[in-house]
């Protein structure tokens, strides 16, 4: 970290925004993103909230599955990995329509062309590929 000082001072910030059952969905998912690399499991909750607002929000679940696989990746036994990364899995899945590849090189997705963008929202999607 850069800026402890200010980094606790926008951190504290984000934690008053998204402290009222108000918040919008926007808002959880963008103080998810900033808590995403330093506090992963406050970001995940915040994802999560913003999942239970906006469920059709591609740009959130894809921000919630990546977040589950950054936790996957910390996780200290392989147990807690698997059952996050499976969670992952199921976020896509849902949220996307996508199929997992079978058996146990479930990796990674190749984004579908026509998924690239949400149609309904106009979210461009960061990535073509996930990885996990």
């Amino acid at each position: 970290m850069v800026d402890p000082p200010g980094y606790a001072q926008v951190a504290a910030a984000w934690d008053q925004v998204v402290s009222t059952k108000e918040a919008s969905a926007a808002a959880l998912a963008n103080a998810g993103r900033f808590f995403n690399n330093s506090e992963l499991e406050k970001a995940g909750g915040l994802f999560e909230r913003a999942m239970a607002k906006d469920p059709q929000s591609v740009m959130v679940a894809m921000s919630l599955a990546q977040n589950y696989t950054f936790q996957a990746r910390r996780a200290r036994d392989q147990a807690t990995a698997a059952m996050l990364r499976a969670k992952a899995y199921s976020r896509l899945e849902a949220a996307l329509g996508w199929k997992a590849p079978p058996g146990p090189g479930r990796r990674c997705w190749r984004m579908p062309p026509r998924l690239r963008m949400n149609p309904a929202s106009t979210q461009k999607l960061p990535s073509t590929v996930l990885n996990f």
